[in-house]
């Protein structure tokens, strides 16, 4: 059977994610593929999603984010832009209205 050919090539991995197991049916098989995904979101993305936040608590970063979702829009939601010397400009000046509302 291809999957536990599959699954052997990938056993190292899956064994660390403890999904490992023998596959003989279609849905043993949609079983394995749940518990890798549910691994990879519910505990590597989420560690990094959980960092990022963390990260821009920095500054006040996410309560600017939150007091003013219109302004950090674009970079977080629109089309990938190529950069260029506007975009630190940009920055800067949020960095600047960020520490000014820390200073009060």
């Amino acid at each position: 059977m291809e999957a536990n050919e599959a699954i052997m090539q990938a056993a190292d991995t899956l064994s660390m994610v403890g999904a490992l197991r023998r596959v003989t049916t279609l849905e043993e098989r949609v079983s394995l593929v749940q518990s890798a995904a549910d691994f990879f979101v519910n505990g590597r993305v989420s560690t990094a999603l959980q960092q990022f936040v963390e990260g821009l608590k920095t500054l006040n970063v996410l309560d600017e984010i939150q007091k003013n979702p219109a302004l950090f829009h674009e970079w977080f939601v629109c089309d990938e832009k190529p950069l260029w010397h506007g975009t630190c400009t940009h920055f800067s000046k949020c960095v600047f209205l960020c520490k000014a509302a820390i200073k009060g």
